[in-house]
Formats: C-alpha cells, structure tokens, sequence
C-alpha cells in the first residue's frame, strides 16, 4: 500500500469518526454546543493576548519616540543658531 493511500485513508476515518461523534442524535448537540463554548473561549484568551501585546508594543515605541524627540530638541536648545 502506497503512503499517500494509508494518509488519505486515516484522514478519512479520521473525519468520519469526527462526523459521527459531533452529529450523534442522542448526544451530538450537547458535544457540539461544548465544543463551541471551548472555541469561543479560546478565542477570547488569544484576543485578550494578542491586544496586550499589541498595546505592550506601541507603548514601547511610543516611549522611544518621545526619547528622540527629547533629544532632539535638547540638541537644538544647545546648538547656536545658524545663519
């Protein structure tokens, strides 16, 4: 049996046990309700995550900004002025 015949094989048993188990008559509304509250939660943690870094980084670079800006302007308080 060639490699690329047994992937797609244990692909396809593997969507399929997927199928039966989330559109399960008895229990695959429950299994799907959980499994969209567990989503949903994982996506509000990487939301939170990725906006305190984003928020980190721009605080940072909002910092080196007002340094160079600093800088620059004690660099022409102190330089005579040209003419």
């Amino acid at each position: 049996m060639r490699i690329r015949t047994m992937i797609a094989t244990a692909v396809g048993a593997t969507v399929g046990a997927g199928a039966m188990y989330l559109l399960d008559p008895v229990h695959g509304s429950g299994r799907r309700r959980e499994l969209a509250r567990v989503a949903v939660a994982r996506g509000r943690t990487e939301v939170v995550g990725a906006t305190r870094d984003l928020g980190a980084r721009a605080s940072r670079r909002a910092r080196v900004y007002a340094e160079q800006a600093r800088s620059g302007f004690a660099e022409t308080a102190t330089e005579p002025p040209s003419r």
